[in-house]
């Protein structure tokens, strides 16, 4: 009966762990669009059709920049201070 829990347990932590797993939600890397300007709303690469939506005020928002790692290229979203609204 020992031997069956420790098993079972084992089997447990072991279905947990495994789907645990990381999952990129966008693989797209911004080399083809220019410094400080708004991402391409079109994503090139695999999979096809991969496309970001946004609405026309947040693109003021979305940078591209440069990573930090060199040679590189990231989106950058700022956002902006929002003064406290008078009561």
């Amino acid at each position: 009966m020992k031997k069956l829990f420790l098993y079972s347990a084992a089997i447990a932590s072991y279905c947990l762990l495994s789907a645990c797993q990381s999952t990129k939600i966008l693989t797209a890397t911004f080399e083809a669009d220019a410094i400080n300007s708004p991402p391409a709303k079109d994503l090139p690469g695999d999979p096809s059709g991969d496309a970001i939506e946004y609405h026309n005020a947040v693109a003021p928002l979305l940078k591209v920049q440069n990573s930090a790692i060199s040679g590189s290229k990231a989106l950058h979203y700022t956002a902006l201070t929002v003064n406290n609204p008078p009561p």
